[in-house]
């Protein structure tokens, strides 16, 4: 047999099996927000950048807002942004230290393929240990763990990198 006859049948039998939609479904699987739904999760100090607690609601227009707490809810930010839904999975955020030192600074984050949520923390107005520093969560989906072993985030774990 040759290469485009072996190719057609294999082709053919996943057609068959229906392993094709399976696939053309797997990027989306992601969950894509949808307005009401509220994200909270917690990332893990590592080196000077303190533990940060996330709280975003994704509102109409694709819209997101909320806050992010660090040292046990002593500094908090809130949070505006927006995402992209369907397609590349990202989202920006602007915030606003509120009290304090009312620094200001952005998020830039992405659902990776694997279920890993990546945020870059950047543009702070003021001195920060996490300035430029990548967030990594293990995130989860369709009910399942994010695989560490699936194309993990830097070190396997949540945390900064």
């Amino acid at each position: 047999m040759n290469k485009k006859t072996i190719a057609a049948a294999a082709f053919a039998g996943a057609l068959l099996t229906g392993a094709l939609p399976r696939l053309a479904l797997a990027e989306d699987a992601r969950v894509v927000p949808t307005e009401g739904m509220v994200y909270s999760t917690h990332s893990n100090a590592i080196g000077e950048c303190p533990a940060l607690d996330w709280h975003v609601v994704v509102g109409p227009n694709k819209s997101l807002s909320g806050f992010v707490s660090q040292s046990g809810m002593k500094d908090i930010w809130r949070v505006n942004g927006t995402y992209t839904g369907t397609g590349d999975h990202r989202f920006h955020l602007d915030a606003k230290e509120m009290g304090g030192a009312q620094r200001t600074g952005t998020v830039e984050g992405q659902v990776q393929p694997n279920g890993a949520l990546a945020m870059t923390l950047g543009n702070l107005s003021g001195p920060s240990p996490c300035a430029d520093k990548t967030v990594y969560i293990r995130w989860f989906r369709n009910g399942n763990a994010y695989d560490v072993n699936n194309g993990s985030a830097p070190g396997g774990s949540g945390g900064v990198g």
